[in-house]
């Protein structure tokens, strides 16, 4: 007994569309499938210097503020949210209220969603650059560049000028 349904009408029971290709054959391909619930994120840390990066699922309905609370949680030294900056196809990811779902937008979501993560040390234990700059005996060898007259000016013979105080002129050529 041969079935009445159609080969195309038994790919949809088993989850599969069938359209025409461009050549005019059948072809199948996956359906939709639902949101996934959980995505795979790597966050790159260049303050790593060559140690491994850090993996882990989150939850598809976590935010950006979410993802760095698990970072700081997680991560090697704990940074805190308010010193990471993320950011995630060269963008830097400012609200963290926005979803991952929503940051990654049409990104193939079964691979690993890869973000960069650089920190600002707000650490009470490292001196300022300006007390640094007080302390280093090299900046007391002198005047610094900023703090010296400037170089003379050169003028080209012949050439039309505008001198300091704004007036036009033309610098005599020699012969």
């Amino acid at each position: 007994i041969r079935s009445l349904r159609s080969p195309a009408a038994a790919a949809r029971e088993r989850g599969l569309f069938v359209g025409s290709g461009h050549d005019g054959v059948a072809m199948a391909s996956p359906a939709r499938t639902s949101p996934p619930t959980h995505i795979t994120v790597v966050v790159k840390n260049p303050a790593n210097h060559g140690s491994v990066d850090y993996t882990t699922s989150v939850p598809a309905s976590f935010t950006v503020g979410d993802l760095k609370l698990r970072i700081a949680s997680e991560l090697e030294g704990n940074p805190p949210p308010s010193t990471q900056r993320l950011i995630y196809s060269g963008a830097l990811l400012r609200d963290d209220a926005q979803g991952l779902l929503e940051t990654l937008g049409s990104a193939d979501l079964s691979a690993p969603a890869v973000f960069h993560l650089v920190t600002s040390h707000s650490n009470a234990s490292t001196p300022s650059t300006s007390e640094a700059r007080k302390r280093n005996p090299a900046n007391d060898a002198g005047p610094s560049r900023a703090d010296a007259s400037p170089p003379p000016l050169r003028m080209n013979p012949g050439a039309s000028h505008s001198f300091p105080d704004g007036t036009p002129g033309t610098v005599p050529g020699t012969v």
